[in-house]
């Protein structure tokens, strides 16, 4: 009974994330966030304070990530969540693992959709190249 009192918390908190954070995430995100080359600043602000905001995006990140997770055997956006996680964070690798996501099926279209309801344009992505398959 605990168990699935615990699993019912989970899956409504992780839905109510993925309804609030996530399309705070994909609107605030430039229409050429993911058209940009792998070396490109995609956040110009180099001030002192950026390796503590490093950090704590990374953790934020992390945090989507594993909603994320939770939400692929959940009622939930997994996927996107997923995305969301590893745009907000930092590390290397993240450029190919973004094209990889926004390659799967229907998640470049529910992104901009998500963007569409705000009136926000849509996600460019006409840069890509082969190298990031």
């Amino acid at each position: 009974m605990q168990i699935a009192v615990i699993l019912t918390t989970l899956s409504l908190g992780s839905i109510l994330l993925g309804v609030i954070l996530l399309p705070i995430v994909v609107v605030r995100l430039p229409e050429d966030y993911f058209a940009r080359a792998p070396g490109e600043s995609r956040w110009p602000d180099w001030s002192p304070g950026r390796k503590v905001r490093a950090f704590v995006r990374s953790v934020l990140g992390l945090g989507f990530v594993a909603v994320g997770v939770a939400l692929l055997f959940l009622p939930g956006q997994g996927v996107l969540m997923i995305l969301a996680g590893v745009v907000v964070a930092e590390f290397p690798g993240k450029y190919r693992i973004e094209r990889w996501i926004l390659r799967q099926s229907a998640v470049l279209s529910a992104l901009n959709a998500i963007r569409r309801r705000f009136g926000k344009a849509p996600f460019r992505i006409e840069t890509w190249t082969e190298d990031c398959a």
